[in-house]
């Protein structure tokens, strides 16, 4: 009797079985973004995880329009990848340019968290997440930058006075190619000599080093 009743109840045992299934759309859903690893202290590739960390908040960023400064504002650029540059920190991010100022968006926000988070500044005073703009009013100079070994940043300098104030910064930008930086640089200048008599300068230019050194020399 005890060994039937334990072969019985072996047999139940085994003939039940973890019934666990997953909704096709959840087990199975490829366009679920790729599993990174966090880099260690000691782990040699951390560069380049935290790299491909960054593309993958940046390919699904978008820029809330509802942010512009000016209800009338047209983007004169898609969203570029980019960075602001400084001697000890980068912040990256994505620029955009309409036709009345240069808008900076960290990559840690999102299209729908800039809302509150928006500034205007004539510098980076003041970040730490925040999103920036730049008027076209208030550049008053351009320059192409190295970034590193890269001839791909651009620093832009502006000045504000106003209110019994005045600022005067710049800011340094790194973008994703030496033609993402020239067509910016074209834009810029473009839209801040429409209204002026004479066109912003360009210190690296060779045309302005030449002119500076010949005015240098007359006196």
């Amino acid at each position: 009797f005890h060994a039937e009743s334990s072969t019985t109840k072996s047999s139940a045992k085994s003939s039940i079985q973890p019934s666990v299934s997953f909704a096709a759309d959840v087990a199975f859903d490829e366009s679920a973004p790729p599993i990174i690893p966090m880099p260690s202290f000691n782990d040699k590739k951390k560069d380049d995880i935290m790299e491909q960390i960054s593309e993958l908040v940046m390919s699904g960023s978008s820029f809330d329009t509802t942010n512009f400064l000016y209800i009338h504002e047209q983007p004169l650029t898609p969203l570029l990848r980019s960075s602001i540059k400084t001697p000890l920190l980068e912040e990256k991010g994505s620029v955009i340019l309409t036709d009345y100022a240069l808008y900076f968006q960290p990559a840690i926000l999102s299209g729908s968290a800039m809302s509150s988070n928006t500034i205007r500044t004539n510098g980076i005073d003041g970040s730490g997440g925040k999103a920036h703009v730049w008027c076209m009013e208030d550049v008053v100079a351009l320059a192409r930058r190295y970034d590193g070994l890269k001839d791909r940043g651009v620093e832009i300098y502006v000045s504000k006075v106003g209110g019994g104030k005045s600022s005067h910064h710049s800011v340094l930008l790194a973008l994703d190619s030496t033609e993402a930086r020239e067509r910016l640089v074209h834009l810029i200048t473009k839209q801040c000599s429409a209204s002026r008599s004479l066109p912003i300068p360009c210190y690296t230019d060779r045309n302005f080093v030449e002119s500076a050194v010949e005015l240098w020399l007359s006196n």
